[in-house]
């Protein structure tokens, strides 16, 4: 690790800025494993020290991870037998489960695949499954740039602001912690947006009330 950031450290920024676009690529592609934090941790470390601009940094990791995103779910649209295939005997995702994935996605759309990117066991399958399912490509890729983006601010504002602790939590927790405090953002976000439909309808119903009274008053 101390090598890696030695090299990355010194890398011009145009080509530091390169180094996150391929590797959010790869990532976004669905590839488990990918190594991706050291990356944000170390580009964190130079934008503290006035070498990268946060935003232009945000942007190379976002516009990466969607090329991955649109490159995975393209491969999995285009040859469905074999990535199925592969979901089910390279990551033991069980058949029962991979057909809740796709109906999921069609039932859900975009919001399952947001959802998943925050979420790193449901990531691949979520990319993969969206492709299988042939969900629609613009929506796709509206849903899935909304969350490269959020996503890559997210980590790269984290590593900017809290470098050192990410890299402890990193190292003694794993992504777990980090993860469950990302999803129960996600959730309450989304808990919030679903419940204003409803308290619009309770305040309109309650303004009924009050309109009707003087009527009846009146009669």
């Amino acid at each position: 690790m101390r090598h890696f950031y030695a090299w990355f450290m010194h890398l011009p920024p145009p080509l530091t800025y390169l180094a996150l676009f391929f590797v959010l690529v790869v990532e976004g592609i669905g590839l488990p494993g990918v190594p991706f934090e050291p990356f944000f941790l170390a580009g964190g470390a130079l934008i503290l020290h006035g070498r990268l601009g946060y935003w232009p940094a945000v942007a190379a990791a976002a516009a990466g991870n969607l090329v991955g995103n649109i490159v995975g779910y393209s491969l999995a649209r285009l040859t469905g037998p074999f990535v199925q295939d592969l979901l089910v005997r390279r990551l033991r995702v069980p058949p029962a489960g991979l057909a809740r994935g796709q109906d999921w996605v069609r039932r859900y759309g975009g919001r399952a695949l947001f959802l998943g990117r925050w979420f790193g066991p449901v990531r691949t399958p979520a990319i993969l499954v969206a492709g299988i399912a042939r969900m629609p490509l613009t929506s796709y890729i509206g849903w899935s740039a909304l969350a490269a983006v959020t996503w890559t601010a997210t980590w790269q504002f984290l590593a900017w602001r809290f470098g050192a602790a990410v890299a402890r939590l990193w190292a003694h927790l794993g992504l777990a912690a980090l993860g469950v405090v990302l999803v129960l953002a996600a959730v309450a976000w989304l808990v919030v947006r679903a419940l204003r439909p409803a308290r619009l309808h309770v305040l309109r119903a309650r303004a009924g009330e009050v309109g009707a009274a003087p009527e009846r008053a009146v009669r």
